[in-house]
């Protein structure tokens, strides 16, 4: 893909062909390339903005039970090899220290019992972080704008190259044993979550010591918090690069500067993000499932339906039903369309004038939906278009029957092209490689959020277990007027009940779905059978997992939600037997 020509460049300093920042000394830089990594040498390694700093602080922290650095650089205890060269690797507390590069997994020190943790960002965060970054210092000579700026990233001239080659290089050693990959989405959405992982990695010890001390958990979120960081680790940071002569005396010093999902909507214009997503598509085309944004979509979604979901600006009034796919969205979707119009059925086959499907349909369809409605999504909290007012309704489901109810799904859509049998979904499913992600990584981001007060959290047994108390709970949430309506005139509640029940929607919306089949809805997606609408039941998954398969499926799922409130989740309804044991 051909990038245009910008009007002004930032300044770069090529060292064996790799661009690296220009105040660099080459000799520091050769040393580093050369640098003989030791055993016990730790690489925080990125992309330049997506994270670093907060990960050196991490590390620190975990390292010193919670107590954060004082009145000293980070660069102390984690240096940064290429800036300052592999003399200082050779003098770092150890242990207790590590090592920080932006080089790509090709160039970087390598030892394979070393041990590298990679942070991944969204580009488009990371291309406006790096913006700022450009114009802080004095070095990069940058008298462009952010479009100017955007251009020049695109094209790869500026320090570090281009983000896909870099992201790639690491990303294909994900699975390699001392290599450990995060999203630095993830990180923002789950703090405790990616602490613990990393504490992990490094050493089992200080996993073990942070699970048994949970006050010192909780003091490194405390430290390595965006707005204390601003407050202590700026100053120490000012101070450095002030002393040399790095930024403009008059320059208002953000080392730290937001560090929040999304920025890049305050900064693209609709041609630039236009020019973006073009870009990305290219360049992370080859995947079995298209990827936008890093979130997994059906192929058959169309992009700039996605792109514009995703820059859905939420109303105040709006109201959303997430889920993960195949945990009861439809079955919401059908309560809460009930619950507005008095119990009576809507004759809109697809619930799509009143609940449209925001992704596949784009944020045309929010706009002109029916109001009162609500928008279907799953997507995950940490790029749900968020208003503090708008209101979100999160369906849980079991993950067993949900894995067993989305292989049924999966089948029947033919745009998946999908062959395989359930074992083969079984195992794609617990690596995320399916529409909607890592159900793991999707639960938590959304589970975080359960105490937010424009968040209602429901699980999908609970809800087939007492309907009418679930409905109650869903009417007070979205307005208490609708619960008192409820309250007030039963014989309402008893026709939700009645037209939300299981067996009158397959009655009744399996047909309408196969007639509707590839309509203008949801364009291109078109169904061998439709089965829509299957069982619906708690505890299917007993007709599918084999004994060996229900292992792997207990031991991930320990794995994924040990020490949280999740494990424990569906502890009543004896989905996870080593719980019961």
């Amino acid at each position: 893909m051909e990038i245009p020509e910008p009007k002004f460049k930032p300044g770069v300093n090529v060292v064996n062909g790799f661009n690296f920042a220009p105040q660099f000394e080459e000799k520091n830089i050769l040393s580093a390339l050369s640098y003989k990594v030791r055993d016990d040498d730790i690489f925080i390694a990125t992309y330049p903005k997506c994270g670093t700093t907060w990960t050196q602080q991490i590390l620190v922290l975990i390292f010193d039970d919670g107590e954060p650095l004082v009145n000293q650089h980070l660069y102390s205890r984690i240096p940064f090899i290429e800036a300052m060269g592999a003399q200082t690797a050779e003098t770092i507390q150890r242990p207790g220290g590590a090592l920080k590069t932006h080089l790509p997994f090709e160039m970087v020190p390598y030892n394979p019992k070393a041990k590298y943790l990679f942070i991944l960002r969204n580009p488009k965060d990371a291309c406006v972080s790096f913006y700022y970054h450009t114009k802080l210092f004095k070095e990069y000579k940058f008298d462009g704008d952010f479009h100017d700026y955007l251009l020049c990233w695109l094209r790869g001239e500026v320090e570090c190259g281009k983000y896909d080659k870099h992201t790639l290089s690491w990303w294909q050693h994900r699975n390699d044993d001392n290599v450990l990959v995060l999203l630095y989405e993830d990180m923002k959405s789950n703090i405790r979550d990616s602490i613990l992982k990393i504490a992990k990695f490094i050493g089992e010890e200080y996993e073990t010591k942070i699970r048994n001390n949970p006050e010192i958990l909780e003091k490194i979120v405390k430290h390595s918090d965006i707005n204390f960081m601003r407050e202590t680790t700026n100053k120490v940071y000012e101070q450095r690069s002030r002393a040399h002569n790095s930024v403009a005396e008059d320059s208002d010093y953000k080392f730290i500067r937001k560090g929040i999902v999304g920025d890049w909507k305050r900064h693209f214009t609709p041609e630039d993000n236009i020019l973006f997503e073009r870009w990305f598509k290219e360049a992370f085309k080859g995947t079995e499932v298209e990827i936008v944004n890093g979130l997994n979509f059906p192929t058959p979604f169309q992009d700039e339906n996605i792109i514009s979901a995703l820059n859905y600006e939420a109303k105040d009034d709006d109201l959303f039903i997430a889920t993960f796919p195949k945990c009861g969205t439809t079955w919401t979707q059908q309560i809460l369309v009930l619950i507005f119009d008095n119990g009576e059925p809507s004759v809109d086959v697809l619930l799509s004038t009143r609940s449209p499907f925001l992704e596949p349909m784009g944020a045309k369809a929010a706009e002109s939906m029916q109001k009162p409605g609500a928008i279907k999504t799953h997507l995950p909290f940490n790029v749900v278009p968020y208003n503090k007012n708008a209101k979100y309704i999160y369906v849980m489901r079991n993950p067993k029957d949900a894995c067993v109810s989305f292989y049924y799904h999966t089948l029947r859509v033919k745009a998946h092209e999908f062959e395989g049998d359930f074992h083969d979904y079984m195992l794609t499913w617990l690596r995320g490689e399916v529409e909607g992600g890592k159900y793991d990584k999707h639960v938590l981001d959304w589970w975080n959020h359960k105490n937010d007060d424009n968040v209602l959290i429901l699980l999908y047994e609970d809800m087939k277990t007492n309907i009418r108390d679930a409905i109650l709970k869903i009417a007070k949430f979205i307005g208490e007027e609708y619960e008192s309506k409820l309250i007030e005139t039963p014989e309402v509640i008893e026709k939700i009940v009645k037209y939300s029940d299981f067996n009158f929607m397959q009655e009744t919306r399996n047909k309408q779905f196969e007639y509707k089949q590839g309509g203008d809805q949801q364009p291109e997606v078109k169904t061998k059978k439709v089965d829509f609408f299957r069982k619906g039941i708690v505890g299917d998954w007993k007709n599918h997992f084999t004994e060996e398969e229900n292992i792997l499926f207990e031991n991930w799922f320990h794995e994924c939600f040990k020490g949280t409130e999740i494990e424990s989740l569906w502890d009543k309804y004896k989905i996870f037997e080593y719980r019961n044991k």
